[in-house]
């Protein structure tokens, strides 16, 4: 007798009785920083690195680039608001920190799918997918067995997904970072920051 085989569990996903706390900062606080601090150093802002980006990063971000272009046109134009960081190194530098600590505060290690852990420190070599409401990361091959069922959970349904300010209504975002496609719920603040207006 064959047995059907179950898709693969989401880590981290038995119930639990309370979520675990995140520490967040908003992108705001992060720029406030840098700028208390006299901005970024020159030789961060003229020098981003030595060799580049490997091949199979530029491979990895171009093709969740183009997924996370598709998921917003069937949207249709009517629900998605474009933002933009612009091209300050500082207002950059604030957004990719504040979406950054925020997956490591989402998603604890135990809680990435194993070909994330495998693959760590280069996670941007592979396609994943970081869904911040849900508290889950995991690569592309691995969230096509488990599906969209993994994206119902949300352990933080009153707080914004970068700074944690508590509210009833939020507004949905979808950013790229290097290899991977980020999802969250996004306050009105934090939702000024990439130039939208919320229209929770």
């Amino acid at each position: 007798m064959s047995r059907r085989r179950r898709p693969p569990r989401v880590p981290g996903t038995a119930a639990r009785s309370e979520p675990h706390k995140r520490r967040l900062i908003g992108p705001h606080e992060v720029l406030e920083r840098i700028q208390e601090a006299g901005g970024l150093p020159d030789e961060i802002v003229d020098s981003p690195g030595d060799s580049g980006p490997s091949a199979a990063t530029e491979s990895a971000d171009e093709q969740m680039r183009a997924l996370g272009r598709r998921v917003l046109d069937s949207l249709g134009p009517e629900r998605v608001i474009r933002g933009s960081i612009g091209d300050d190194a500082a207002h950059r530098m604030a957004w990719i920190i504040s979406v950054t600590t925020s997956m490591r505060e989402s998603v604890p290690r135990e809680r990435r799918c194993r070909h994330i852990r495998a693959a760590d420190p280069k996670v941007t070599e592979i396609r994943t997918h970081a869904a911040l409401s849900a508290g889950i990361w995991q690569c592309v091959e691995c969230f096509r067995q488990t599906g969209a069922a993994a994206l119902k959970l949300n352990p933080w349904p009153n707080e914004c997904d970068l700074c944690g300010a508590h509210g009833e209504k939020f507004n949905e975002f979808s950013a790229n970072i290097p290899g991977c496609l980020v999802t969250g719920n996004i306050c009105a603040r934090c939702a000024s920051f990439i130039g939208t207006e919320a229209t929770a």
